[in-house]
């Protein structure tokens, strides 16, 4: 997923290179879509990046939550666990 975005990044940076370089000869209509396609990119790389970091601190609080619950499991079990009796002689 982390590649997908930079995929919308270069596309927007290709598409103002295009414009920059083709400024005086393209029609207006054509300049117009091709800064409205850079303005979706450059959106959609905000949009998927936004989502993406969201997602991975997501998981990374679910993970930790998961390893507490762990370590309160384990002390329970430990407290539960009655000791050993010496034998007797």
């Amino acid at each position: 997923m982390r590649y997908i975005e930079f995929v919308y990044l270069i596309l927007a940076l290709m598409c103002l290179v295009f414009l920059a370089t083709e400024w005086g000869n393209l029609p207006t209509r054509a300049m117009v879509s091709m800064l409205v396609a850079t303005g979706i990119f450059s959106f959609m790389f905000a949009f998927r990046r936004g989502q993406r970091l969201r997602m991975e601190a997501r998981y990374e609080a679910e993970m930790r939550e998961l390893e507490e619950m762990e370590e309160e499991d384990d002390d329970v079990a430990d407290r539960d666990e009655p000791e050993a009796e010496a034998p007797k002689a």
